[in-house]
């Protein structure tokens, strides 16, 4: 019993000292530490190690970063692993690391709590406070209007004494509620001051306030290294630690906006806009194109529209465009410009009115007005009658079309170069082939290595022949061996003497040979064949090399098909509105069955755009038409119906605008859907590809004839150039040719972050007819991209996909 006890007792012993060598902790587990001074924090695990990499805890003033891992042993020859994280804390206050429970190979195992109490960095021997060795400033107007683009300025520096070595990189920030620019290139900013000399960096930027009230802003902390002195042992070399640099924030105070008066689009800044109008002398029904600009310095992110231009009567109107062109890095200096198009139907003198612009001059702190002037057109000639595809014909919907008309939907990015991409990958292997061949063939070594393998079995058979007497096959094998060893010594003669080939071991080996060829007895000596094996195994013959494929002879074809891969890649009738009541209920009654049409279906989207139309719903009519379009451009009543509904809605459907009034570039990209114009890119792709392998085949040698180049060639050109055509118009409808593609269906406010939380952010209102690609979803919110590189949140009931 006794005995049992005492088992017992020493297996919970040993149990407990088995479960005390695990362990996972901080090194060092607490103590001081001097705020600002990057310093090494280890996570060391005694006999375990994690099953992940470290996730470093997330600690407001904590800079952590995980950098590797090494692995060891303790004094009594356990294995140690040590987890390295750099990192500084930047409070002056404890910095307590949470205990939490780490995943290891000998199962969970909880790492204690690590407590550092702060004290002051200090520099060099002379203890130096760092925030007098170092410090930062950024430098903002103490107010400033809300909108207006303000100067912001980061000063960097160090004691000069210290040679301060700075990372060079801009500075990190993020602040909500405002919009800023990229930081400058660095420059250099030195200073005297009453304690020294001073050295470092200055950056700056711009900015805008979005909404009034109270900022604080400040970057994050920089680094630097700085000489603290040289080492107490050795070589004198200097010794360099690194500190982040405080910066005190910078506080900013945002007024309000006066009172707006009317007219005023939230323009805030310095503006000036011109018009002009061509041409200024139309004939009735030829199109003229009146042009307003509006440039300047300003808060352009929230600049969305120009004023509505009032226009004569006389004049149709088409569609107005609308182009936005910021200059090159800069955000807050842009040219806002947009094109309306109008038809004149009769002769006359007419004047375009001046356009006036309204907006906040935060100098002056009053709101401005600019104007154009009055731009006079005169209309000469006689008037036309109005056609199908005047101004007037646009305005009205199309008649609606037979159901079944299905059409493909766009790929996706990573399936068009997949599908586009894979004849070249098959052109490759079978380029690498026909060279393999090619340098087989013509390989310098193949003649040794085929008379060295014929030697090997022509020693078999001579001594099969010599074993069996039989003196006419030995004379024969014997002549068979002497022509393949002229290949395999790389003899020059074609019948060399024993003399010619010299002291040699293979002159005797071939006198001999001669002496039973030519003699009276055809016999060898004994050790003839052990000799003649040995002859042949030092002198192997050079080996076949792959690389012979990719001589600079192969590799021109292989440059034709990485031109042409980046080439490729670069790469109803109209009927009147003015019907009744009742003809507005039979569409009504036939509106569902055409919403019930497959969703590639173009003709019953535009059918159910026409039943919408007809019923003075034309702000739902407009999504419908855009879907019919995208799905059929080509067909005359899906185009009319689709810019007669954004005419009639004043929608711009974003980057389909350009199909309202169509440039001859454009006109022959809506002759076929995206879909079909990258189903077009990718036949194009593979006849590239046959007119490549044509002229590979031909090039070694395996087509014979003159037609296959020329075949080849023709293929080639019709390939490259088809493709490039049909992947620049596929690219010409934008987000539109994405068929995750979304449209706006009303005016909403894009966000930040999906909350409508009051306060909290300030966002950006998005147009009915806008057109994105969603690549996020969190409750019922949408994060979308628009090709002008906004991203933003949007809500799912203000979004319709544009190909479901």
């Amino acid at each position: 019993m006794v005995k049992g006890v005492r088992h017992l007792v020493g297996a919970v012993l040993a149990a407990g000292a088995v479960a005390q060598a695990q362990t996972v902790q901080w090194d060092p587990p607490g103590g001081s530490l001097s705020v600002g001074r990057t310093s090494e924090f280890d996570l060391v695990c005694h006999d375990c190690h994690l099953l992940a990499p470290p996730q470093p805890p997330r600690i407001p003033g904590l800079v952590l970063r995980y950098i590797a891992s090494s692995a060891g042993f303790d004094l009594s020859g356990i294995a140690d692993t040590k987890y390295v994280f750099w990192g500084y804390w930047s409070k002056m206050e404890d910095l307590i690391l949470p205990s939490f429970v780490a995943d290891t190979d000998r199962g969970p195992i909880t790492v204690p709590e690590a407590r550092f109490e702060p004290i002051a960095a200090t520099v060099g021997r002379n203890k130096e406070p760092l925030s007098s060795a170092a410090s930062a400033a950024l430098v903002v107007p103490p107010e400033v209007w809300q909108g207006q683009v303000f100067p912001v300025r980061y000063q960097i520096g160090a004691d000069s004494n210290y040679q301060p070595d700075w990372s060079h990189t801009a500075p990190a920030w993020a602040h909500d509620g405002i919009d800023v620019e990229d930081w400058s290139a660095p420059q250099t900013h030195d200073a005297e001051t009453a304690a020294g000399n001073r050295s470092g960096l200055e950056y700056t930027t711009r900015a805008i306030a979005l909404r009034p009230g109270a900022l604080e802003l400040q970057p994050d902390r920089e680094l630097v290294n700085l000489n603290v002195g040289v080492a107490a042992f050795g070589p004198a070399t200097p010794q360099y630690e690194q500190f982040s640099v405080p910066c005190e924030p910078a506080a900013v105070t945002v007024k309000p906006l006066p009172a707006a008066p009317a007219g005023f689009l939230g323009g805030v800044g310095h503006f000036s806009i011109a018009a002009h109008v061509a041409p200024a002398a139309p004939a009735p029904g030829e199109p003229v194109t009146w042009t307003v600009e509006l440039s300047g310095t300003g808060n352009w992110p929230q600049i969305a529209a120009l004023p509505v231009r009032d226009v004569p009567e006389g004049f149709k109107v088409v569609h107005p465009q609308l182009q936005r062109t910021p200059e090159a890095g800069k955000i807050f200096d842009a040219k806002l410009t947009e094109d309306l198009v109008l038809v004149p139907s009769e002769a006359g003198h007419f004047v375009l009115p001046a356009v006036h612009w309204v907006y906040f001059d935060p100098d002056l702190g009053v709101f401005q007005t600019v104007s154009t002037e009055p731009a006079p057109i005169d209309v000469t000639g006689a008037a036309v009658a109005e056609t199908e595809t005047s101004a007037e014909a646009l305005r009205l919907p199309a008649a609606v079309l037979s159901l079944g008309d299905l059409t493909a939907a766009p790929l996706s990015g990573t399936l068009l170069w997949i599908a586009a991409g894979a004849p070249f990958i098959l052109l490759l292997f079978g380029w690498f082939a026909l060279a393999l061949r090619d340098a087989r063939q013509n390989d310098p070594g193949m003649l040794r290595r085929r008379a060295w393998l014929r030697q090997r079995d022509r020693l078999m058979r001579i001594q099969m022949a010599a074993n069996g007497n039989d003196t006419a096959a030995l004379r024969k094998f014997l002549l068979e061996w002497q022509r393949d060893a002229v290949t395999t010594w790389g003899l020059p003669q074609a019948s060399p003497t024993p003399e010619s080939i010299g002291d040699r071991a293979e002159g005797a080996l071939w006198a001999e040979a001669d002496g039973a060829i030519f003699g009276p007895k055809a016999e060898l000596p004994p050790d003839w064949l052990v000799r003649a094996d040995q002859s042949l195994a030092a002198v192997p013959p050079p080996p076949f090399r792959w690389s012979r494929a990719l001589a600079p002879r192969h590799l021109f074809p292989f440059a034709l098909m990485a031109i042409a891969a980046l080439s490729l890649g670069a790469a109803g009738t109209d009927v009147s509105n003015a019907a009744g009541n009742d003809e507005a209920a039979k569409f009504a009654e036939a509106e569902p069955a055409w919403r019930a049409a497959p969703a590639l279906d173009a003709a019953g989207k535009h059918d159910v755009s026409v039943a919408l139309a007809r019923q003075g719903k034309w702000g739902e009519a407009v999504p419908f038409a855009a879907e019919a379009f995208v799905r059929d451009p080509a067909q005359r009543e899906i185009r009319s119906q689709f810019t007669a509904t954004c005419d009639r809605a004043s929608v711009d459907p974003g980057p389909l605008t350009r199909f309202l009034a169509p440039d001859p570039w454009h006109r022959l990209v809506q002759t076929a859907s995206p879909a079909r114009w990258q189903r077009g890119a990718i036949v194009a792709a593979w006849i590239a590809a046959l007119g490549l392998l044509l002229l590979l085949l031909r090039g070694y040698g395996v087509l014979r004839g003159a037609r296959a180049p020329i075949a080849g060639l023709v293929g080639l050109g019709i390939g490259l150039v088809g493709g490039m055509i049909s992947f620049a118009a596929a690219r010409a409808y934008g987000a539109a040719g994405n068929a995750e593609s979304i449209w706006v269906l009303r005016p909403t406010v894009m966000r930040p972050i999906p909350t409508e939380v009051a306060g909290v952010q300030a966002g950006t209102t998005v147009p009915p007819g806008a057109i994105g690609v969603p690549d996020r979803e969190f409750l019922n919110w949408t994060r979308m991209r628009f090709d002008n590189g906004t991203v933003g949140w949007i809500r799912e009931a203000d979004t319709t996909p544009l190909w479901k």
